[in-house]
């Protein structure tokens, strides 16, 4: 069945009366049109025999409207009031959850609308009709909440030469749109953050084969502006690790100088907004390691680094905010990573750091449960079933996803799903495209996004998505 493809899925609001409402107008009403959105040949929406629309609130309220039944046709009235939700759709089929897509969190007010919302098979990965062309290896990626996943320069995958292309990911059209202009300069090994709902900055990184950058490269309105750096040329890096702290700002860690030597020196970077000019400075005090390509995971004002050092450094840091200063943190048992980890945040302040390689190159499959507040680590051993490195990880829910990676036998064709308390594997899923090096975003509440990453040297132009299979 395939009637809904073209069915929209129609959410009446009307303002809540509450004082903020009435300042906004209480008493209108208004119309949020959802079109449905499937992966490339796939629907996983046929056959199922109940259908769940529901709004869920920053507050924690839900408003669900169920129907048994298989015509695709529902609606939900809802009292809005201005307050951060998101919308979800699950299809269930004999009980279980097999479909489900939720939409970005939005200021829902009853105003008519509409957008587009992404439904996929639940607990599985999905490739996308959009391809992401001409971006290369190794593109500068962050994502831009009221817009979605932008995309910057990139390396040539058959002359390694840095790429001009840019281009945004609509996370509420699900389509891919080139950046009319391209970037004012091509970038190879830089990194992104937003500055702003639709606003992004992309810093450092290589404009020529012989020439680290010297401009700061900003996006807004549909158009790129350049702005110089003001660092030093000892300052300047490629390859570098890039995370966002709580105040906006976002740390660079790491990467390699214009004569390939690690990078000790910590730079802050302040990428302002639609109105004020990004910036970067170099902090004070250095990392205690200098570090060529590290991973990076950031938990409001504390930032896990690891990898990327020389042999016999420590392998692991804890930058604290608060003294705007790194701490080694031992990680006490278990191979040393030197490479290729993923890192990521629990949210609670504590981080998953997974797999890497050794420095002799040895493939690893252990974790660590690393609590930056309490100072302790847990040793995991084979937390994970294949040992892998350059794979990317993060957080849906209670549980990780695992994604890509090289392992001994070439790429990683599953992800491995894993408890965050423990780090002990519950499931495995295939990818849609092996891949190494790539991005990792989430675009949603239970939505993943994966994009770019290198498959036997070439770029990998299929996007994919995966939903979490976990009934709300």
């Amino acid at each position: 069945m395939s009637t809904h493809r073209n069915t929209l899925l129609a959410l009446s609001l009307a303002c809540f009366a509450s004082s903020a409402a009435l300042l906004a107008g209480c008493g209108s009403e208004g119309t949020l049109e959802l079109s449905i959105v499937l992966p490339e040949g796939q629907d996983p929406l046929a056959g199922v025999d109940q259908l769940s629309l529901s709004i869920t609130r920053q507050s924690g309220q839900t408003t669900a409207q169920v129907k048994d039944s298989q015509s695709f046709s529902l609606e939900l009235e809802a009292e809005v009031a201005s307050e951060i939700s998101s919308i979800l759709l699950e299809g269930l089929k004999g009980g279980k959850l097999v479909a489900r897509g939720e939409t970005p969190r939005i200021v829902l007010r009853p105003v008519d609308d509409a957008f587009k919302l992404l439904v996929g098979p639940a607990g599985a990965f999905a490739g996308l009709r959009p391809r992401l062309q001409q971006s290369g290896l190794d593109p500068a990626s962050a994502v831009l909440r009221g817009l979605g996943v932008l995309f910057a320069g990139g390396r040539d995958a058959q002359t390694g030469a840095p790429l001009a292309s840019a281009a945004v990911y609509d996370v509420f059209e699900h389509r891919l749109v080139p950046t009319t202009p391209a970037l004012p300069e091509p970038r190879a090994g830089a990194v992104a953050a937003a500055c702003g709902a639709e606003c992004g900055v992309v810093a450092l990184g290589r404009r020529s084969a012989s020439e680290l950058s010297t401009s700061l490269l900003r996006y807004i309105g549909g158009s790129w502006r350049s702005y110089d750096d003001g660092l030093e040329a000892s300052q300047r890096r490629e390859g570098a690790a890039i995370a966002e702290l709580s105040s906006g700002d976002s740390l660079v860690v790491g990467g390699l100088s214009a004569a390939g030597v690690a990078q000790a020196t910590l730079l802050r970077l302040s990428p302002g907004s639609s109105a004020t000019t990004p910036s970067i400075r170099a902090l004070a005090s250095p990392a205690r390691v200098a570090r060529s390509a590290p991973v990076v995971a950031s938990s409001g004002a504390i930032v896990l680094i690891a990898g990327g050092q020389a042999e016999g450094e420590a392998p692991v840091e804890l930058f604290f905010a608060s003294s705007q200063s790194t701490q080694v943190q031992p990680l006490s048992r278990g191979p040393v990573p030197a490479s290729g980890s993923a890192a990521v945040s629990l949210g609670d302040g504590r981080f998953a750091l997974l797999g890497g390689q050794t420095a002799t190159g040895d493939f690893i499959a252990d974790g660590w449960l690393i609590d930056a507040v309490a100072q302790t680590v847990k040793h995991v051993p084979n937390a994970l079933k294949t040992a892998r490195a350059g794979h990317r990880a993060a957080r849906v829910g209670t549980q990780l996803v695992v994604v890509g990676g090289q392992t001994t036998t070439g790429l990683a064709a599953d992800a491995e799903l894993l408890g965050t308390d423990t780090l002990q594997g519950v499931g495995t899923t295939p990818l849609q495209a092996p891949r190494a090096g790539h991005w990792l975003w989430s675009i949603a509440p239970g939505t993943l996004l994966v994009a770019a990453g290198a498959a036997n040297g070439d770029a990998v132009e299929l996007l994919e998505t995966f939903q979490s299979g976990v009934t709300n």
